[in-house]
């Protein structure tokens, strides 16, 4: 990929990821309780996890980040299904966008 787009798709990623954790962040407040707590600090750790990665390293490892972040998202989606703060239609149309999402940067590691 030519250095201006790798720019733009990362950036594009980065704003998903940043947005993704932010709505972790606010089912913490769906159903508020002092054990769910992390909720906040993985949230805030995630978003500026990808931040860092963009910023402070080659954009393979970049991506190869964003694709350990998405798939910790993931496993934390399942974990609020199961403790049935989101529903499972919302689990549904997490687990849809997070395969696409990995496809393509898998696809777009593979290119960089």
């Amino acid at each position: 990929m030519v250095g201006a787009t790798v720019i733009a798709v990362s950036l594009y990623a980065l704003v998903i990821l940043s947005f993704m954790a932010g709505s972790q962040w606010g089912m913490f407040f769906i159903a508020p309780h002092p054990r769910r707590a992390w909720l906040l600090l993985w949230s805030n750790f995630v978003a500026l996890s990808g931040w860092c990665l963009f910023l402070f390293t080659a954009p393979i490892i970049f991506i190869l980040g964003l694709i350990i972040l998405f798939s910790g998202m993931l496993f934390v989606d399942f974990y609020l299904q199961n403790l049935e703060i989101t529903s499972r239609n919302y689990l549904g149309v997490r687990i849809t966008a997070t395969i696409i999402t990995l496809i393509a940067l898998g696809v777009i590691a593979l290119n960089v």
